[in-house]
């Protein structure tokens, strides 16, 4: 089953490299041209400058060399700091939820974990992946033998033994690194390093299978690169060996943790109608109008959704001065309408009833389009969706509504070795990335 390790973390010194809200940055995969631009005017020793991917007509390897320079310098120079003993660092969020203002804390530790084949069961993913980032990430991989971003790791923990033995450092001393990112989020970092309470969370941790809640492709890159050090003769030694991928582990059960979803905005269909689907929609799908299309209205609608049985979505389209509530009937079972392989679990997830009876039955979007977000993109924020839906260019013609997929159902899921389609969770917030960083024991 699982296995954790304490590992020497590597982090910024604030004396030498300034404050550390101006050092640490988003995901590398979250971070467009724009806020690239705005991290590297922060600071010179901004972690965007080792993360972020290759400039556009970049050879990789030749950008990465330059990356790894760049990293060995402030190694050098006192920049980047080792610690002295292996630890584990407990990881808090406090952040408000998006539409309800809601405060919650999430809490978490980053450790390192034993990387493991999916065949083994140990580590279950719930997305499929694609090899271009997976290429960008090996490259800095085998640039710097370092793992700079943190893999998003869910296990059980219904009574949450790991996080009260943590409590002993979080609820009795201040965090080491503390960074307001926006005006809404607070990163905390603690560090422990007493082994007696490292063996206790190891031994919590031993009988757990771990899902992977974001990152992928990081861990797929951290298995390649593995697999390629050892073929190279590389020793499985050390706290930080090959063997292991830094991972940041949340209990599936914390209250903190929060799933955001992903909405579906259309543009480029030909002859696109709205009667013309709401008229393929009525066979399968009671439609109710909720009213005119405004923030206000499309934010109690999806709040109406959110707390009633079976599959339900909300429908915004140019010129259509209504929006609408899709409840997909009593009569129409999603087991037989959609066809091929996959779960009775799997079929009814609100994402799969939008994507097949939908997408692709109504609307003859293939899931290659939906892939390559051709006639489709994917927007977090539902005002900016409406937005874009309600503006007068017209170009974009629709846009669905959907309620998060559940934590519950992300587990489901991944137990039974499916996948969910892409962009069907949206775990909030994104861990930041320069908080801490593992170089991994090439002997």
């Amino acid at each position: 089953m699982a296995e954790i390790f304490p590992f020497r973390g590597v982090c910024f010194d604030p004396a030498k490299a300034g404050p550390f809200d101006k050092l640490v940055t988003q995901p590398y995969d979250k971070i467009s041209a724009g806020l690239r631009e705005k991290y590297l005017a922060q600071s010179a020793y901004s972690i965007a400058r080792l993360i972020c991917a290759a400039p556009e007509g970049t050879g990789l390897k030749g950008h990465f060399a330059e990356v790894a320079k760049t990293y060995n310098q402030w190694l050098e120079q006192g920049i980047l700091v080792r610690n002295d003993k292996p630890c584990i660092y407990p990881y808090h969020q406090t952040y408000k939820v998006p539409g309800s203002g809601e405060l919650r804390t999430r809490k978490g530790f980053v450790a390192l974990g034993k990387l493991h084949d999916y065949a083994d069961g140990v580590i279950r993913p719930h997305e499929k992946t694609h090899s271009g980032p997976k290429a960008d990430r090996l490259e800095l991989t085998r640039a710097t033998a370092s793992q700079f971003g943190q893999l998003f790791m869910l296990y059980p923990d219904p009574q949450g033994t790991v996080n009260a033995v943590l409590e002993r450092t979080t609820g009795q001393a201040g965090p080491m690194i503390e960074v307001t990112e926006g005006e809404e989020i607070v990163h905390r970092m603690w560090r422990v390093d007493d082994p007696r309470q490292i063996a206790e969370v190891q031994k919590l941790m031993a009988g757990r299978n771990l899902y992977i809640a974001d990152g992928h492709h990081r861990y797929e890159t951290a298995r390649t690169y593995f697999r390629e050090q050892a073929a190279a003769g590389v020793p499985i030694i050390g706290n930080e060996a090959i063997d292991r991928a830094m991972m940041s582990f949340v209990s599936a059960h914390d209250p903190g943790l929060s799933v955001l979803p992903t909405h579906r905005v259309l543009f480029g269909l030909e002859n696109f109608s709205v009667a013309g689907l709401l008229d393929k929609l009525a066979k399968d799908f009671e439609i109710a109008g909720v009213g005119a299309p405004t923030a206000k209205n499309l934010s109690a609608a999806l709040e109406k959704i959110s707390t009633a049985e079976g599959n339900k979505l909300v429908l915004a389209a140019h010129g259509h001065g209504q929006l609408m509530e899709l409840s997909l009937k009593d009569t129409a079972d999603p087991e037989q309408l959609i066809a091929g392989p996959g779960s009775g679990r799997w079929k009814r997830l609100d994402v799969n009833v939008l994507h097949k009876l939908i997408l692709e039955d109504r609307l003859e979007i293939s899931p290659q389009d939906l892939e390559h977000q051709r006639n489709v993109s994917y927007l977090r924020d539902p005002a900016e969706a409406l937005e874009l839906v309600t503006g007068t260019d017209g170009k974009h013609q629709a846009a669905f509504f959907l309620n998060p997929t559940g934590v519950s159902e992300v587990l489901d899921i991944a137990d039974n070795g499916e996948f969910m389609p892409q962009k069907s969770t949206d775990f909030y917030p994104k861990m930041l990335t320069g908080m801490v960083i593992n170089k991994l024991n090439l002997g």
